[in-house]
């Protein structure tokens, strides 16, 4: 299977250690869109590709959880995103949620929302740098 997210490892591990070089910075040199999330899986920072992807700006993307961001149908009904009985099968949750304990990068894989429009897919790839995750996502959709 052919790779659809490359990056190098080392230069976000550098990016979040040091202040020469900001996480936005590391994120628009991605040749995907990217977001970096925290252990409790609130967006910390997107590139401007993610932005443009979902039709956001920033402001409503940071501080907000994956399925909020992603307008998820099970992120507000019954409870928030994150709690309601859906999110326990949530395949961005599982796969943010096993990156942040195993610390291992993980393949490419496509997974399934159900979108408030109807149902999206993407092919997601995650990989841990201290407590923050990287997730590089493309939708899937026609491919």
């Amino acid at each position: 299977m052919k790779q659809r997210f490359s990056w190098e490892s080392s230069r976000l591990g550098a990016a979040l250690a040091s202040s020469d070089c900001s996480n936005t910075d590391y994120l628009e040199s991605l040749d995907v869109p990217a977001v970096l999330i925290a252990s409790d899986h609130t967006v910390l920072d997107s590139s401007s590709g993610f932005s443009a992807l979902l039709a956001k700006s920033r402001d409503e993307i940071h501080g907000k959880r994956i399925g909020e961001v992603l307008d998820c149908t099970y992120a507000t009904t019954p409870g928030p995103c994150g709690e309601t009985d859906a999110c326990f099968m949530c395949g961005f949750r599982r796969f943010i949620g096993l990156t942040l304990l195993t610390g291992e990068k993980l393949p490419e894989f496509e997974i399934g929302l159900n979108h408030k429009s109807g149902s999206r897919r993407f092919t997601i790839r995650t990989e841990k740098f201290n407590k923050v995750v990287l997730l590089a996502l493309q939708e899937t959709r026609g491919q």
